[in-house]
């Protein structure tokens, strides 16, 4: 069970359950929506501006249409076409645009460069696979056509914090019917291990154990959700800024392009254009926070190809991730100044009959801010980083045709729930197509680990049960304002507890390959943040310590599991280190630590390197 939306007393409530003999088995609690921390806030300081860029062109019904006439202004346009793989794209011969307007036909990305302003346009052809889709569907009504799926994503973002800073678009979503999943709980700290459970139902061990075994093995053999989706003759998209979640660190993403729709290599071709870059940003070139596409912010870009897809393939069942990295990912207090770019998409939603009636639209992220000052310098960002905004709207027509999943729904938005859930869901939606051909119509509701948003849960869920790590699990956590009654700890235990997660730090980074590079951490007392309980129990306490390490002001948190003796906490043989966690940005300070494993990654966290780059 969790604590009732938005009040700030901590109040339990109890879910209603089918089976009276259920026991609850997490409850989490709730931190404000506006932490005092957080009152520091200042989001005009947090945007960029696109305005440098001239918008020379507007691509409009399949046609490159010059919008400003300039003396000595010469326009050439490319073609940016995808290579064999991620990495790779190449450009056409850049051919004058002599007239006002130029037919692109079935050229998809597009680069059109005017002296020193270079714009970029994403055109949607109909493919001949994707016509091949759309003929399967004609003669086929739209009561017997299958839900539409629509997952919008932003990347680093609590629930909240979505609250706080996306006063309007929340307004447009519970006017819409969405449905806010309280107990929403990320299985990971990072965008991919989420994406691995939400996409192909894998956790990242499975994953590394069969499809894609190490950090440069492209996905293509994961089971991915979108082709159970083009299996069953949905026209799919995937986009996403930025590196990309399967390409971030020098993974190998995709050698065939996942999806019928798919952009990664604009966002390569924007990455090499410098001058697309506001000056404030130039310092680091490869640093992807701020991108303009024209006078347009890569946000608002992917919000307007978003509702142009939609547009298109509003009759035709379709499947269709849209997920925002950046800046958000980068930049925490960003949010803000996008909330009515956001709003705009929940406008087109509201005007779009056929599209409330027949898809299924989400809206998630992927975990809580992880390393901004908010985030290492205040206990509430321990809680929000592991709760991520997870809403979903349900069709018109399953409201109608299904009742019992309304009702579900409704119960289990009070649940633990986790991304492994929505995979399940995704899956459901596509059990409930009469046309369907493959094995989904067998499909189990219910699972060990999972279960679908559409069938009451029950309600002793916990994280072992879950796939959610010890290490991260927020279940039966305690939260007490201002380290007030039993979460206070005395400085001298404090002391303690710090010395011993700085020689169990020390001790972890010794015992890896690289203990050779690293330089050794020390702190001192001056240098502890917060030191907290977050769970008691008559067997053990769990306590929470943030500190600063040196050299390099590194910012960590240790989680420590405490075993009483005789009802006294204190540190003994059974005192174990649940995990560390680096809650501040480390820049290059790990560059010699390779990124060739997920453990490399893991280090390159906890890691100073002895020589740094100058």
């Amino acid at each position: 069970m969790f604590l009732k939306n938005h009040s700030h007393k901590l109040k339990k409530v109890p879910t209603k359950v089918k089976n009276t003999q259920e026991e609850y088995g997490c409850t989490i609690p709730l931190v404000p929506i506006w932490p005092p921390y957080f009152s520091k806030w200042n989001p005009q300081s947090s945007t960029y501006d696109c305005s440098f860029v001239k918008n020379l062109t507007e691509l409009k019904n399949n046609k490159i249409v010059k919008i400003l006439r300039e003396p000595n202004i010469s326009c050439c346009l490319h073609e940016v076409i995808r290579g064999e793989n991620d990495s790779i794209y190449n450009l056409t011969e850049c051919t004058p645009l002599i007239s006002d307007i130029k037919d692109v036909g079935n050229r998809e990305v597009l680069l059109v460069k005017c002296n020193n302003f270079t714009n970029f346009h994403a055109n949607i052809p109909i493919k001949p696979a994707v016509q091949e889709k759309i003929n399967y569907w004609e003669g086929i009504s739209d009561e017997e056509k299958p839900f539409n799926v629509f997952i919008l994503g932003i990347d680093t973002v609590s629930r909240s914090h979505a609250y706080r800073s996306l006063t309007k678009s929340i307004k447009l979503m519970e006017e819409l019917g969405f449905i806010d999943f309280q107990g929403y709980h990320s299985v990971g700290p990072s965008t991919l291990t989420n994406f691995m459970a939400m996409l192909m139902g894998l956790q990242r061990t499975k994953v590394r154990g069969t499809c894609a075994k190490d950090w440069v093995t492209p996905f293509d053999n994961c089971p991915l959700i979108w082709k159970n989706f083009s299996e069953n003759n949905y026209v799919t998209g995937y986009v996403e800024d930025g590196p990309q979640s399967f390409n971030w660190g020098g993974q190998s993403g995709f050698v065939n392009q996942p999806t019928d729709y798919y952009l990664h290599h604009l966002f390569l071709s924007l990455a090499d254009t410098p001058g697309n870059i506001p000056k404030s940003f130039r310092k680091n070139p490869k640093n992807y926070t701020a991108r303009c596409t024209t006078h347009e912010r890569v946000p608002e870009f992917l919000i307007r190809y978003s509702i142009r897809w939609l547009e298109k393939f509003a009759n035709t069942p379709h499947f269709f991730l849209s997920w925002f990295a950046y800046p958000f990912h980068e930049d925490i207090y960003s949010l803000a100044n996008f909330d009515e770019y956001i709003a705009s998409f929940f406008e087109f939603l509201k005007s779009e009959a056929s599209l409330l009636r027949k898809s299924v639209v989400i809206f998630v992220s992927d975990h809580g801010d992880r390393m901004s000052f908010f985030n290492s310098k205040s206990i509430e960002s321990f809680f929000e980083r592991g709760l991520p905004f997870f809403q979903i709207r349900l069709p018109n027509e399953m409201k109608e045709n299904y009742p019992d999943i309304v009702e579900a729904i409704q119960s289990n938005s009070r649940k633990l729930t986790t991304p492994f859930d929505v995979h399940h869901t995704l899956l459901h939606v596509l059990s409930l197509n009469t046309n369907l051909d493959l094995v989904s119509k067998h499909f189990e509701p219910e699972r060990k680990d999972r279960c679908s948003l559409f069938v009451d849960m029950p309600s002793n869920r916990t994280c072992a049960s879950t796939n959610i790590p010890l290490t991260k699990c927020l279940c039966n956590a305690q939260y007490v304002k201002n380290a007030k009654g039993t979460s206070k700890i005395s400085p001298g235990f404090a002391n303690k507890l710090l010395a011993f997660s700085v020689s169990n730090l020390n001790m972890k980074v010794l015992k890896s390959k690289y203990s050779q590079l690293c330089s050794k951490w020390s702190s001192s007392s001056a240098d502890i943040i917060y030191a907290r309980y977050i769970s008691q129990t008559k067997a053990f306490s769990e306590i929470l310590i943030a500190f600063t390490a040196n050299p390099g002001e590194a910012k960590f948190e240790t989680r420590l599991k405490i075993a009483r003796i005789a009802g006294t906490v204190t540190i003994n043989k059974f005192t174990e280190v649940v995990g560390f966690s680096r809650i501040n940005t480390f820049g290059d300070q790990s560059w010699c630590i390779p990124m060739d494993t997920d453990d490399d990654k893991e280090m390159k966290e906890l890691c100073l390197c002895k020589i740094q780059r100058v």
